[in-house]
């Protein structure tokens, strides 16, 4: 799990960092809220709150959903994969980091549940 946990901050470090520099201020608030899930004592999953009875998991498990919950931005309309951006290096750069981002969100779903 703390593998999981360290390369999921990592991918939301990468992606925070972008949304950032593209003035995609709602979206990295997104991704800060989901890193911050990761040390957060208190975790709280937005969605589908009844995904998880919290008795049976442990807090790293719990911090892990809740940060995975929060940061599957992915599919649907007005998601971040619709963003566009004016150049071929800027969405190549965006592609890379958002499959990193979806491989790393998928792992710590995986981990969490695994416990």
């Amino acid at each position: 799990k703390q593998t999981a946990k360290e390369q999921l901050a990592v991918a939301l470090k990468n992606i925070i960092r972008f949304a950032s520099e593209h003035k995609s201020d709602e979206w990295v608030k997104v991704f800060k809220t989901s890193n911050k899930q990761l040390t957060d004592t208190h975790p709280t999953i937005a969605y589908y709150k009844d995904i998880v009875v919290k008795k049976q998991y442990s807090l790293e498990s719990i911090q892990l959903l809740s940060a995975a919950t929060t940061a599957y931005v992915f599919g649907g309309m007005g998601s971040w994969n619709d963003i566009l951006y004016p150049t071929d290096k800027e969405n190549k750069t965006n592609a890379e980091l958002t499959a990193d981002l979806y491989d790393k969100v998928n792992n710590a779903i995986i981990a969490a549940i695994n416990e």
